[in-house]
C-alpha cells in the first residue's frame, strides 16, 4: 500500500496509521479528527460537518445547512436549526421543540402532548382524547371526546357545556344554573331559592 497524504498538513504517512506522526491528526474512516489543546476533540467530515467533544458535553455536530446538534453528558440531545428553531430531547422525559414565534411543543413518552404559546396560554392533548387549554389568567377548559366541555373561570365560576347545547354553571357562592338552547334558564340559588328565568323552560312547572 502507498503513502498517503495527511489531510490536514499535507504529511505522507502511511494508510494503516491511525495518527498522522507530525500534526497528530487522528485518521479515521469517517472524517478527520484533531486532538485540541484544551482537551477537546474536533472532527471533520468530507460533506463539511463538523463534531466537536467538549468536556461537559458530549457532542456537538454541526450540518453544512446550519443545522448544530449537541448530547450532554446526561443524554439530553438538543437540536439546533438555521432559522432559530429547537428541539430537546430530554433523557427519560419529553420531546421539547421551540419554533421562531416562541411556541414550545412538549411530547411525553406517555402520549401526552403540550403547546405553551408566547401569550402564556397552555394547550393538552391526552392519549384518551380529552384536550386542556389553561389561559395565563388561570382559565382552564377541557374537551372530552363526547363533546362535553369543562371551564374553570378566573372569576372561580364553572361551566360545563353539553354537546346538546346545553350549559351548566356553578358559581363561586355555591348558586347552580343550567342554561338550555332555547334561551331558558333555571337556577337553584346558594339560599336554596328556586329560580325559573323563563316560563319556557322545560323544568318549569306545567
Amino acid at each position: 500500500m502507498r503513502p498517503t497524504e495527511c489531510p490536514k498538513c499535507g504529511e505522507m504517512i502511511e494508510p494503516t496509521d491511525a495518527t498522522c506522526n507530525y500534526c497528530r491528526a487522528i485518521i479515521e474512516d469517517e472524517g478527520m479528527g484533531f486532538d485540541l489543546p484544551d482537551g477537546r476533540e474536533a472532527r471533520v467530515f468530507e460533506d463539511g460537518t463538523t463534531m466537536v467533544r467538549f468536556r461537559g458535553v458530549l457532542t456537538t455536530r454541526t450540518w453544512d445547512d446550519g443545522t448544530t446538534f449537541v448530547i450532554f453528558l446526561d443524554g439530553t440531545a438538543v437540536w439546533i436549526y438555521a432559522d432559530r428553531t429547537m428541539k430537546v430531547l430530554l433523557r427519560g422525559g419529553p420531546t421539547v421543540e421551540i419554533i421562531e414565534d416562541g411556541t414550545t411543543f412538549f411530547d411525553f413518552r406517555n402520549g401526552r402532548k403540550a403547546q405553551v404559546w408566547e401569550n402564556g396560554t397552555t394547550f393538552f392533548e391526552f392519549p384518551d382524547g380529552r384536550k386542556a387549554r389553561v389561559l395565563e389568567d388561570g382559565t382552564t377548559g377541557v374537551r372530552f371526546p363526547d363533546g362535553l366541555t369543562t371551564k374553570i373561570h378566573d372569576d372561580g365560576t364553572s361551566s360545563v357545556l353539553f354537546p346538546d347545547g346545553r350549559t351548566a354553571w356553578i358559581l363561586e357562592d355555591g348558586s347552580t344554573g343550567l342554561d338550555f338552547p332555547d334561551g331558558s334558564e333555571a337556577w337553584v340559588l346558594k339560599d336554596g331559592t328556586t329560580k325559573i328565568v323563563r316560563e319556557t323552560d322545560p323544568l318549569s312547572d306545567p
